[in-house]
């Protein structure tokens, strides 16, 4: 479970949606299915492999007109995420949180695009109350980062990393 509602504005009025290919056509082809909703130069796209095994990584290139993505999608994972559509702003491109299940310490790798930038990280309960944030400067490219989190009660969390331009949110186990 995402924390839909942060998405909830994307469905006011009328948006447009971005349909690459139909999805009967995805799924005799086995290909990852994503689609996009624009509104406001932003894009937040959905996007799924659920042919993909467990933890196989899929590279999927997302588009809507100048702009594009390299998204990774691991598994039958759903990917959730929205991306402003200026380019000139630093964003996240791929997100990794191991291990999975934690206790407290996770290891983030962030492929940042654009410019070094700030990310604030977020996670949020099953009930969507927040119960721990914080910030770190990110560096463009890929790198791995180190987050120890206070002892939490276990159960089902989502660690969201926001960027200038995007978010990216991850189901994380604390056990």
């Amino acid at each position: 479970m995402y924390p839909c509602w942060d998405f909830s504005y994307y469905f006011l009025g009328y948006p447009l949606r971005v349909i690459a290919q139909p999805a009967r056509d995805l799924m005799e082809t086995t290909l990852p299915v994503w689609r996009g909703v624009v509104k406001n130069n932003r894009i937040l796209i959905a996007a799924q492999n659920p042919h993909a095994g467990d933890g196989q990584q899929t590279r999927l290139t997302v588009a809507y007109g100048n702009w594009k993505r390299v998204i990774t999608l691991t598994g039958k994972e759903i990917f959730l995420c929205d991306f402003d559509l200026d380019e000139a702003k630093s964003g996240i491109d791929s997100l990794t949180v191991s291990p999975n299940p934690a206790r407290t310490d996770l290891n983030v790798t962030l492929s940042v695009s654009g410019k070094e930038g700030n990310i604030d990280f977020t996670l949020y309960d099953i009930r969507g109350a927040r119960v721990v944030n914080g910030s770190f400067v990110a560096a463009a490219g890929t790198a791995g980062y180190h987050l120890t989190l206070p002892r939490l009660p276990a159960g089902l969390y989502i660690a969201r990393f926001t960027s200038e331009r995007n978010s990216l949110s991850r189901k994380v186990i604390i056990y």
